[in-house]
């Protein structure tokens, strides 16, 4: 993001970027990172993080999904890449997308 950057500064204007802008989730993202550096002496244990979305889900995995990994990772410190599939190396961290759930509206 250096040219958003430097447009920025040129201009003197200004970007606010999250990946999510829910508080809610800005708070998990906060306890995710405690957790994953209390669970980093306990190497017996794999991270990974499941998503469930919608069918149609078009960015998979989320941005949110992808700051959870990139939390563990900055704080575990043998998981080095995230990946969107079943691990297959001892440094990688799964993010699988479970897009199995339909959802019913039920009208009265």
């Amino acid at each position: 993001m250096p040219e958003v950057r430097e447009a920025c500064l040129s201009d003197n204007q200004s970007v606010f970027y999250a990946t999510n802008f829910s508080i809610g989730v800005n708070v998990v993202f906060d306890l995710n990172k405690q957790l994953a550096k209390s669970m980093d002496a306990y190497e017996e244990y794999e991270p990974g993080i499941l998503e469930v979305h919608h069918l149609a889900k078009l960015d998979k995995p989320s941005g949110t999904a992808i700051t959870l990994a990139e939390g563990i990772m900055e704080n575990i410190p043998r998981q080095t890449k995230w990946v969107n599939h079943p691990a297959e190396h001892p440094d990688e961290l799964t993010i699988i997308l479970n897009a199995k759930v339909k959802y019913r509206v039920l009208m009265s």
